[in-house]
């Protein structure tokens, strides 16, 4: 599930690139999905494998499911920002260096 969620990432931030006039839409799509395995690597690994401590290893299968989701999910949200953020912020500074010359 990680993979495929992984996957659009990487065609919406390239397609993203691709529409917003990017040099470079592959880096884009790099940037997307390493930021979206940081992102749920740190928020699984990092914040509620030291929060719920012994009962991360004795999960039911509707609850692992449940936390691999949520993992998922703020990967996606932390992506969605990052793309907000920063392609917006490359995509002005493209467009008024190419005014400026």
């Amino acid at each position: 599930m990680l993979a495929i969620a992984a996957i659009i990432v990487c065609i919406w931030f390239y397609k993203a690139a691709l529409s917003s006039g990017h040099k470079s839409p592959w880096v884009w799509a790099v940037v997307g999905v390493s930021s979206y395995y940081v992102a749920g690597t740190v928020w699984v690994y990092l914040i509620l494998k030291p929060i719920m401590g012994f009962s991360y290893y004795h999960l039911s299968p509707i609850q692992g499911a449940l936390l691999e989701l949520s993992g998922i999910a703020v990967a996606v949200l932390v992506v969605f920002f990052i793309k907000k953020i920063f392609m917006h912020q490359t995509s002005s500074s493209e467009k008024s260096s190419l005014t400026d010359s």
